[in-house]
């Protein structure tokens, strides 16, 4: 939609003056705003009728996952809760680390500032970890899990993001993926959401519209939110109330269509109340993609839904209950049980009601007054299928009884149970990668969200970073974060637990490869005790206070400021160059910088002739390639200029 359509959309939208007016001014033929409404009511009617049947389904799932109205005499099995719970705390306790990398030379320093602030927003401003843990839980329940990140909160200048309900989403019935498979193929055309919010939060929002002309709904037949809060309250046990919302005056809730779709070609945001009927926002999307990260457990190529863990437990769950209350039927039959009296023998029937210290009376021997009717007893096929039951839940899933925590209830050997273990971690290890696609989508749409929102030259950000030295803060503006690249910076998504593993046997091979290496008289210690620093888990600030900065190094790290800048800089005789040479790879590829480095070997190789003139070169001569200088007094040392 061209520019001006949309003001025109909007115009129209906010002209409306009453219901009356309503009725005047949308003519079907001739406004936008009413063609607006049209599209959008004919799409959610498609996808209501497509997701809804799923809904149903995945409403009747949170049921049997938290039963509390169920009848008091019945049990319920917790096979489903058992096994959804395990997969959650496995991949929850997995954090993923967001490394930022500069895509062209240079950006190594804004690419420091972004993991600076990609880590306090996860840890402050964003909960990162209440987001993470709703994403998990309804990745592995429904199978797929929806985080929007669209707001950006210009009080803490930090993108918002909102875990988004999938019993409230509807989606277009075509597409593999919101926003299609890895190049964006087979996208959504349209999606949304219906959200509930009162007259003082759309208020404060700023962006809404026609608020004058909102009114309470009597009925909704299609409120996907009041199914949702329905359905949990009554697996909770508790009453509806939502019936006596209406009565509310000031913080009454309104029902809100949230839709994303196409209009000309471009992206929108578009927000519809009184039953679909007004528009109280409209904004157009910035993004080539739709601000909406999915998260899946056990996806299956080319399909949207995949598997979830109630796919896999359902069933089980609920034959093993059936089963359960059988075999609670049966133990009760078996202390109130059904007899046989002789009636001439025992007449009055009320003796035969339980009593301590009872005396029954009975007309002649009692030989065979009373005998035990026979039943039939639980076999031993029941138990055995309740083992089946469970077994299959805990193959699927890869969670056996060790991994829940329980000890296995056959006599196994301490290296079967490693091996389980073991074997239990690589198939959690898929799930967990595949959330890692998700994660760095997330930071992606989090740089893009800073890139849009975040001004230059008005906006700067403060944030307290936590060091061996103490607290400490540190300001950023636009320009300390966007790179050059029009793409953006690279993103590495790294497995806490993988890349412990990794470190781990890393520093192990090292540090036997160290202690080798070190003998070589032109070997660098200084660096061999900084990555074994990495290696063990040290933070930079931590090494750099263990392994301080020499002067080459600070005077090198100088430099590079006006090397990036391709300003010369000359070198002096009493420069240790390794070091210098080491510290430069970190500056921007110019041609001074080029000069530089060469001036750097080139005071090296006449190192090799007259050493006496470079007693800061660290590293000693091999006896061989030493030649015998002449001897003769140097009064000064020149320094030696770049070759422009």
């Amino acid at each position: 939609m061209a520019k001006g359509n949309l003001k025109k959309i909007i115009q129209e939208a906010q002209e409306i003056e009453n219901p009356k007016s309503v009725e005047e001014e949308l003519d079907p033929k001739l406004s936008l705003h009413k063609k607006t409404i049209d599209q959008i009511q004919a799409e959610y009617r498609l996808c209501w009728l497509f997701m809804h049947p799923k809904i149903n389904e995945w409403l009747l799932r949170l049921r049997i996952y938290n039963n509390q109205k169920r009848s008091k005499d019945d049990v319920g099995d917790n096979l489903m809760f058992t096994i959804h719970q395990t997969v959650l705390a496995n991949l929850y306790d997995d954090e993923f680390n967001a490394l930022f990398g500069g895509r062209e030379e240079g950006d190594e320093i804004k690419a420091e500032n972004l993991n600076m602030l990609a880590r306090y927003d996860a840890q402050n401003e964003m909960n990162k970890d209440m987001i993470d843990y709703e994403w998990d839980w309804d990745a592995t329940f429904f199978g797929r899990g929806y985080t929007l990140l669209n707001d950006f909160d210009r009080d803490s200048k930090t993108p918002l993001p909102e875990v988004i309900d999938p019993t409230t989403l509807v989606r277009d019935p075509r597409c593999v993926a919101l926003n299609g498979d890895a190049f964006g193929r087979s996208a959504a055309r349209f999606f949304g959401r219906e959200i509930r919010m009162a007259m003082y939060e759309m208020k404060e929002n700023g962006s809404y519209f026609n608020l004058n002309l909102l009114r309470k709904e009597t009925t909704n037949l299609q409120s996907l939110v009041g199914e949702a809060r329905e359905a949990r309250r009554d697996a909770q046990g508790f009453d509806n109330f939502l019936s006596k919302e209406n009565s509310l005056t000031e913080n009454y809730e309104y029902s809100i269509l949230q839709w994303f779709t196409h209009i000309g070609g471009e992206k929108y945001v578009i927000e519809l109340a009184n039953s679909q009927n007004l528009i109280v926002r409209i904004a157009k999307l910035p993004w080539k993609k739709w601000p909406i990260i999915e998260r899946s457990i056990f996806p299956i190529s080319h399909d949207f839904d995949g598997v979830s863990i109630p796919d896999l437990t359902e069933d089980k769950q609920r034959m093993r209950a059936v089963l359960i209350n059988l075999g609670v039927d049966t133990a009760k039959a078996d202390l109130y049980g059904m007899y046989l009296f002789d009636q001439n023998k025992i007449k009055n029937r009320n003796d035969l009601n339980f009593d301590f210290n009872k005396w029954i009376p009975v007309d002649g021997p009692v030989g065979d007054a009373v005998q035990v009717m026979e039943k039939k007893q639980i076999s031993r096929s029941v138990d055995f299928i309740l083992n089946l039951l469970e077994a299959g839940a805990e193959k699927a899933s890869a969670t056996p009884a060790s991994q829940q925590g329980q000890i296995s209830k056959e006599s196994r050997t301490l290296g079967e149970i490693e091996l389980v273990a073991s074997r239990s971690g690589v198939r959690y290890s898929l799930p967990a990668k595949i959330f890692g696609w998700s994660e760095k989508r997330f930071w992606e749409q989090w740089y893009r969200v800073y890139d849009k929102n975040f001004h230059d030259g008005i906006d700067r950000k403060s944030i307290r970073l936590v060091g061996s030295f103490g607290p400490k803060w540190v300001e950023f503006s636009k320009e300390d974060i966007k790179t050059e690249n029009k793409l953006g910076p690279d993103i590495e998504i790294e497995s806490r637990v993988v890349s412990e593993a990794k470190r781990l046997r890393r520093y192990q091979i090292l540090s036997q490869y160290m202690g080798f290496a070190l003998q070589d008289q032109f070997s660098s210690a200084r660096y061999a005790r900084k990555k074994m620093g990495q290696l063990a888990g040290l933070k930079k600030d931590e090494i750099d206070r263990l392994l301080p900065a020499t002067v080459d190094e600070m005077d090198a790290e100088r430099e590079n400021e006006f090397l990036s800048e391709n300003k010369p800089m000359p070198i002096r005789l009493e420069e240790n160059h390794v070091e210098h040479l080491e510290m430069h790879k970190n500056a921007k590829d110019t041609k001074a910088l080029i000069n530089h480095v060469e001036a750097h070997k080139e005071a090296m190789r006449r190192s090799r002739i007259r050493p006496e003139l470079y007693p800061g070169l660290a590293r000693p001569q091999p006896p061989e390639t030493k030649i015998n200088a002449p001897n003769e007094r140097v009064s000064e040392r020149p320094a030696i200029q770049n070759a422009a």
